[in-house]
């Protein structure tokens, strides 16, 4: 079985690496001006793409879409809960 990483932690580990990049930064400086805008940047992005996470399968000729509700994938979707649509 693979394991189900939480959206929370994955925030909070990538928040915690791009806030020490920018506490690297000489304050005042435009390479600390730089890292904060990217923190901000693709933390936002981050948060979006974690949110609207959606798979599709093949089912014969048709796709299945599925968003993913809950974690995130780590490996085979098959019998993954959590899918909005159904699972393969």
């Amino acid at each position: 079985m693979y394991m189900s990483i939480t959206k929370q932690f994955v925030l909070s580990t990538v928040d915690e690496y791009l806030l020490a990049r920018v506490e690297r930064r000489p304050p005042g400086s435009q390479d600390r001006k730089a890292a904060e805008a990217f923190q901000s940047t693709y933390m936002q992005l981050a948060i979006f793409l974690l949110e609207f996470f959606f798979i599709y399968t093949l089912a014969g000729d048709d796709k299945l879409f599925c968003r993913q509700l809950s974690g995130l994938p780590m490996g085979p979707l098959l019998g993954f809960d959590g899918l909005i649509g159904g699972g393969a």
